[in-house]
């Protein structure tokens, strides 16, 4: 089975993720590079939980967390995870042991809801983001 989703799609569900966690001030940027999505990120500290803060305290400069991720999105007994081998917080490279912790963390970040009458589980497969353009 594949999961195809375009690039405007992944930034349309983080948009109104963010506004359902009541996150206002949250600006990420999508780009697909097979097999990564790239999310260019700019979050102000006050978005932030204070747990995470204090886990990025030594990477948060002038009140915000901006920077880089590129990660690979999975979906694993209908769940979704999302890993990542490069994280760059105010120009600084996020350590491994770090972010482990975050991955550990949020992951899964969310369900796969199971839709009536079908009955199936998804055990574990790798979501491909592909550009919208690349329809056309």
């Amino acid at each position: 089975m594949s999961i195809l989703a375009s690039v405007e799609s992944l930034q349309k569900y983080f948009r109104e993720k963010a506004k359902q966690l009541n996150k206002k001030s949250v600006q990420i940027t999508l780009k697909f590079t097979p097999p990564y999505v790239e999310c260019f990120y700019n979050v102000p500290v006050s978005e932030i939980s204070p747990e995470s803060v204090q886990l990025l305290q030594a990477f948060v400069r002038g009140g915000k967390v901006e920077g880089y991720a590129a990660f690979i999105l999975e979906a694993k007994n209908n769940a979704l995870y999302a890993s990542s081998s490069k994280v760059i917080i105010n120009h600084f490279l996020l350590p491994n042991a770090t972010l482990e912790i975050f991955q550990k963390k949020f992951n899964p970040f969310d369900e796969i809801p199971v839709l009536k009458p079908f009955d199936y589980k998804i055990n574990n497969l790798t979501v491909l983001i592909i550009p919208l353009q690349s329809f056309h």
